[in-house]
């Protein structure tokens, strides 16, 4: 077992499209929020209910192409976790 602080294990990244297949492991992993996809504070409430998980995911895809960051992402030992 790693007896390393997890503050020196855990780093944080800008969501982009180099990490973009780690936020989808962590959306839609078990337990995970594939429901939401993080779109509640981008879209309105009419256009968030009209999409099923894939159309989610291809929304908030595009918005990674974006100027503004889209969020982070939390690894611990280089496993998506947050």
């Amino acid at each position: 077992m790693d007896e390393t602080p997890i503050g020196e294990r855990l780093d944080i990244r800008e969501v982009g499209h180099d990490n973009w297949n780690d936020f989808v492991r962590l959306f839609e992993g078990r337990g995970s929020p594939s429901y939401c996809y993080c779109l509640v504070w981008r879209e309105p409430s009419e256009a968030r209910k009209s999409l099923d998980l894939a159309g989610r995911r291809a929304l908030t895809q595009q918005q990674v192409a974006g100027v503004t960051p889209l969020g982070l992402l939390a690894y611990l030992d280089g496993v998506p976790v947050g």
